[in-house]
């Protein structure tokens, strides 16, 4: 399971770091806006001129994924050698993960409504009021 959330983490740090082109104007919007069927789906989804909660929150939850790799082999080593103590590390991998899951739920909560609300319009304004 880890090794598929680490290759999905390198395609989201990909495409966020893809999108520093866009933001700070190196990259021209026409190439993105070439590649999907309508330029309003650039605007809202890719979000070429800003960076909307969602898309900082998947970044911060994928470099936590990395952060979690490279700890879990510094962990290793300095359990080893007494450097860490094995509670300390445990700690730090439940609590980091704890934050990543939490992330991802907000994440995904935020889709879910995204998607009700286009399929459902109705239905998310008596939910939701909105």
């Amino acid at each position: 399971m880890e090794q598929t959330r680490r290759v999905v983490s390198w395609a989201t740090l990909a495409t966020l770091i893809g999108k520093l082109g866009f933001v700070y104007g190196l990259v021209d919007l026409k190439i993105i806006e070439e590649k999907f069927p309508s330029k309003k789906f650039v605007e809202s989804i890719v979000i070429p001129n800003g960076w909307p909660w969602w898309q900082i929150t998947l970044g911060v939850e994928a470099a936590m994924t990395f952060f979690l790799y490279f700890f879990a082999d510094a962990a290793i080593a300095r359990i080893e050698t007494q450097i860490w103590s094995e509670e300390f590390a445990l700690k730090t991998v439940d609590t980091v993960s704890f934050l990543r899951a939490t992330l991802g739920i907000v994440a995904i909560s935020y889709f879910f409504y995204v998607a009700l609300n286009i399929a459902a319009p109705g239905l998310t304004h008596r939910l939701f009021g909105a």
